[in-house]
């Protein structure tokens, strides 16, 4: 995950990190404003830290992280 944020590909890196259940995913979302990976990872991020997770869509509600697609991406897994 680390080699891939060096390298720039910030969406293997956020993938990587989510495989591994290691947090700092959340930390590199924030620093480099990923959150239009959010929306298609919700479930697992949501079994990484659901407290983190609703946080961080709080942070950056849009288009793309509204609250009917996070019901939708939720209601599947739920």
């Amino acid at each position: 995950a680390i080699l891939y944020s060096h390298e720039g590909d910030y969406d293997k890196a956020v993938s990587m990190y989510l495989k591994l259940q290691n947090h700092d995913v959340f930390q590199l979302i924030r620093t480099h404003s990923l959150y239009n990976v959010i929306s298609s990872r919700i479930v697992e991020m949501m079994n990484l830290d659901s407290e983190k997770t609703i946080a961080l869509l709080l942070e950056n509600i849009n288009s793309k992280t509204s609250p009917e697609v996070i019901v939708k991406e939720l209601r599947g897994e739920i």
